[in-house]
């Protein structure tokens, strides 16, 4: 697929150019001038997002994949599949949002909040 974020306000180009989220995280105006080249891509968003769904959420692999978007194959492939899951997606991306604000608000407690430039610097001086 090569359109992102739907703009109507455009005349050409309706959709963001399938490499504006690559050229956005690699920018400096990103993780303090550094960007995230070679350290994060949209990928490893959506791979994130599928294990925090599975492992911290409770979801399953179908629901996760069918939000993804990837192709759903078995033994039949897809010829008699025709669910969208559109109720339990929506649960589920409800779901989600309410955990990204609980990480945010720091009231998840199994993640730990490193400052690694400050511990690189302490190390450093040490």
């Amino acid at each position: 697929m090569n359109m992102f974020f739907y703009n109507p306000r455009r005349k050409e180009h309706k959709h963001t150019h399938k490499q504006q989220i690559n050229k956005v995280l690699n920018s400096t105006a990103m993780n303090d001038g550094q960007g995230y080249k070679d350290i994060h891509s949209p990928h490893g968003f959506r791979a994130s997002a599928k294990t925090m769904l599975m492992e911290r959420l409770g979801y399953d692999e179908l629901i996760t994949e069918l939000q993804l978007g990837h192709r759903m194959m078995n033994s039949y492939g897809r010829a008699y599949s025709r669910m969208d899951m559109l109720d339990q997606r929506r649960a589920m991306l409800t779901d989600w949002a309410n955990y990204l604000d609980q990480l945010k608000a720091g009231k998840v407690d199994n993640i730990l909040f490193v400052d690694f430039n400050n511990a690189n610097q302490q190390a450093v001086n040490e």
